[in-house]
């Protein structure tokens, strides 16, 4: 078998009930991620031999563990595809009124999606991308590029009742199609300001985030107004009158303007508790519990863990790195020290033999802690040794080190991103709208849904409600539910302020504006937010964790968004500033 190395036996023989065990350890020279063809040589060979019914041979490990989550990834596409398609065309059908005018988004989305895959099919024979640009890139090229159509059809069939189809699409491109431009700049800047974080699997799911938000940006402005000047305008702007969603947005923002204190603080309140629960966030570094209970490789994982690994114990791998040629005495007699202490250490439940490979330059040592990988000690334990003086390359491995990096990175580009994310949304929105106010209140308003979407995951996994199984957070859902949720939530508020201020312009009354730009864009933020969830929520029953959590993360942003701050606390903190809204 290629790349094949070694193969060592653990001991002794497990035994439960009328079932023996033997684990069987196969080393490869190739690094974890490039494993995958070796395990599935490894799968078809224990097949074969497990028809036989003697024996009952599963394959486990990282590389396997990391095979099986990518097949799972793309069975919880495929599912919410069957799933949220269907239901995104029937919000669009109910929001346009027609199916010809449904048909436009829902053809934008798909082109821009197959357009965005194959780009990064391209881009991805050269460089490695992470098995969450499979889930990330179907949801946010369809969600984004049906709001941005949504927009457009609904602008357009508005100008139709007042103007010629050909004025009416001048007029859309320039009112409409101004407010995607601005929105796509800030969700480019969300995205962007992830790639503060250096790690491979946050930068390549950004990067292919971005390439799929300009292509669906490009579709909405180039293919949607195609398709709309080749349809008949009779069809598109049928319908005239006010429909009942604009009618119950009217009534509803004439509402909110009669009381704007009081449900400001409420609405306010109201957020901030949902964001509490985020300061007892579990953050996990995902492995073989992210698959399902009963997936062979997780199983197997099991096995060993409760047959022949120490209970609660993590396992550490210590490798020293010659400076030289080879090890030479003062190098070798510091190794010695080094397995000394180790083997003294009573932390340190078992030390293995140190090994040394055949060129002499670089020796290991395998180590079993009694901590476990996510606890304070591990890390503790790791930090020490790391610190400590010895005239070594030292260099360590294992779940405790990968996740105290892991977190120690975010930490250091988080406090990058989060500044760089709410000044770009701040500039761009300040030479938007020519306002001071209304930016601060825009990226204000948006960090708070965003951070009661932490909390709601938070709720939702940890604590175990709304059917969600127990468990700890994925590392990587705080990162991208942060950046493109905060993207996504900005596309809303950039089409209802948007429209607020060129009514502003026009009437000089500023809660007219407002009552106004409500009636106005209120049906079409409903049903992009409805057709988001259809699209993002049927990944919250997939089989792995980390898309589970991204799919219930996304949906309650959005949710949060288009309700509470869209609906309540936009056109409240509107009034209350009133003319301070348009200083400048």
């Amino acid at each position: 078998m290629a790349g094949l190395v070694r193969i060592e036996k653990l001991e002794p023989w497990a035994e439960e009930a009328r079932s023996r065990y033997r684990a069987v350890l196969f080393s490869f020279r190739q690094e974890e991620d490039e494993q995958g063809p070796a395990v599935i040589q490894l799968r078809d060979w224990a097949a074969g031999l497990n028809e036989s019914g003697v024996y009952r041979i599963a394959i486990t490990g990282q590389a396997a563990v990391q095979l099986d989550v990518n097949e799972s990834s793309r069975l919880d596409i495929r599912q919410a595809e069957r799933i949220g398609l269907p239901i995104a065309f029937a919000i669009l059908c109910f929001s346009l009124r027609g199916v010809l005018p449904a048909l436009l988004p829902i053809a934008a989305g798909m082109a821009s999606v197959v357009l965005a895959m194959a780009v990064l099919r391209g881009i991805g024979t050269r460089f490695e991308l992470s098995v969450f640009v499979q889930s990330v890139v179907p949801m946010v090229g369809l969600a984004l590029c049906i709001d941005f159509a949504l927009l457009l059809v609904s602008r357009y069939r508005e100008e139709c009742r007042r103007h010629s189809a050909r004025e009416a699409l001048e007029r859309t491109m320039k009112t409409a199609g101004r407010s995607i431009v601005l929105s796509t700049l800030c969700v480019l800047a969300g995205l962007g300001s992830t790639l503060w974080i250096r790690l491979p699997v946050f930068n390549s799911v950004a990067l292919s985030a971005m390439i799929v938000l300009i292509v669906a940006a490009a579709a909405s402005l180039t293919l949607v107004p195609a398709l709309l000047v080749r349809m008949d305008a009779s069809v598109i702007g049928r319908g005239g009158g006010t429909s009942p969603l604009r009618r119950f947005w009217r009534a509803w923002g004439a509402a909110t303007l009669k009381r704007p204190l009081r449900l400001a603080l409420s609405g306010t309140v109201l957020l901030l508790l949902c964001v509490v629960p985020v300061l007892r966030m579990d953050v996990v570094i995902p492995d073989e519990t992210s698959l399902p209970a009963n997936n062979e490789s997780r199983v197997a994982a099991g096995r060993i863990h409760d047959f022949f690994l120490p209970p609660g114990a993590t396992f550490i791998k210590i490798v020293a790195q010659s400076r030289h040629a080879a090890l030479d005495e003062k190098e070798l007699s510091e190794w010695k020290r080094l397995y000394r202490a180790v083997e003294q250490d009573p932390r340190v439940l078992f030390a293995g033999a140190p090994s040394l490979n055949g060129e002499g330059n670089r020796a290991w040592l395998n180590v079993w802690i009694g901590a476990r990988a996510e606890s304070g000690e591990a890390a503790a334990w790791v930090r020490e040794l790391r610190q400590a003086p010895y005239e070594l390359n030292i260099y360590l491995a294992g779940k405790p080190v990968e996740r105290q990096e892991i977190l120690s990175e975010i930490a250091r580009g988080i406090k990058k991103a989060i500044p760089t994310l709410l000044l770009t949304n701040y500039f761009l929105l300040l030479l938007a709208f020519r306002s001071y106010v209304i930016p601060f209140k825009a990226v204000l308003m948006n960090a708070l849904a965003i951070a009661a979407a932490f909390g709601i995951v938070t709720l939702a996994f940890q604590g175990g409600l709304l059917g969600m199984p127990q468990e700890g957070i994925a590392v990587v859902v705080p990162v991208f539910v942060f950046g493109l949720a905060f993207g996504i939530s900005m596309d809303y508020g950039v089409f209802l302020l948007t429209r607020i201020a060129e009514n502003y312009r026009r009437t000089g009354d500023n809660d007219r504006a407002v009552l106004e730009g409500l009636a106005a864009t209120g049906p079409m933020i409903t049903s992009a937010a409805a057709i988001m969830t259809a699209v993002c929520l049927p990944f919250a029953w997939g089989d792995v964790a980390g898309v589970r959590q991204l799919g219930v993360g996304l949906t309650a942003a959005v949710l949060l968004d288009a309700t509470l701050v869209r609906m309540l606390l936009v056109p409240t903190w509107m009034k209350l500033l009133g003319r301070w809204n348009w200083y400048f």
